[in-house]
């Protein structure tokens, strides 16, 4: 609590291993996910850090996640990322349930004949979830900016893509209780600079609320948001302005 450091650990192996997204077990342990080489890697440690199990998923290309929320079920977990594995296109969005143990419960592609990746992913409800990303299938310029909804099943409620002429993409996305959804990202296509944050809100069915640009001259990005108490967003990102 007063910041001090009680442990650290590295797992490696022959190739470079990466963890971007981490949550904490019912044993008080915790689930890391990322990649290995090019594999999803999920690793399971104790309380205190010490690897109870470690677990890859993937084919002959390149798999990776970067996001992970829990399930309804005890030690479950929702994954997103990408895939070059299979799917429609270049890469498509990979999305993954595994339960407990790091069992992989099913596994799907979403996309379309070019590029499509998730970056952030967030629990809507108790058995939804809203996923943003990118998306060079269903765009008005070289990327959009994508968010969807699903639900712990697999089954998509709806897909939308935001953006304009260049490049558009989402890093971060936040569910909200009435069912909306709120996005930060950069956007290339409007704003002041070459690149300004993007913040972007949806209403329950994915139809477009309210966006705004932020920035400088320069590059400024997004790449996390909190949603406030008192209705506001706070943002966090880079900026070279």
């Amino acid at each position: 609590a007063a910041g001090e450091l009680e442990w650290t650990k590295v797992f490696d192996g022959p190739s470079d291993d990466y963890g971007y997204s981490l949550q904490q077990t019912s044993d008080n342990g915790f689930v890391l996910a990322g990649c290995t080489d090019s594999d999803v890697l999920l690793v399971k440690v104790t309380a205190d850090g010490d690897l109870s199990w470690a677990r890859t998923i993937g084919a002959l290309q390149t798999d990776a996640v970067f996001a992970m929320v829990p399930t309804d079920e005890e030690d479950g977990f929702l994954l997103v990322g990408h895939t070059s594995s299979a799917g429609a296109g270049s890469n498509d969005v990979l999305l993954l349930k595994v339960h407990q143990a790091g069992v992989l419960e099913w596994g799907m592609t979403i996309g379309g004949s070019r590029c499509d990746q998730a970056y952030a992913l967030d629990a809507s409800s108790e058995d939804q979830f809203v996923l943003a990303g990118k998306t060079a299938s269903s765009s008005a310029g070289g990327y959009d900016a994508l968010l969807l909804k699903g639900n712990h099943s697999g089954h998509i409620e709806w897909a939308k893509a935001l953006g304009g002429s260049s490049t558009d993409y989402a890093y971060a996305v936040q569910s909200l209780e009435d069912g909306a959804a709120v996005i930060a990202g950069y956007t290339d296509s409007f704003g002041a600079g070459s690149w300004d944050i993007l913040l972007a809100k949806v209403d329950s069915v994915g139809e477009l609320v309210w966006a705004m640009t932020l920035g400088s001259l320069d590059q400024d990005q997004a790449y996390a948001l909190q949603a406030t108490t008192d209705g506001g967003i706070v943002v966090a990102g880079s900026t070279s302005g």
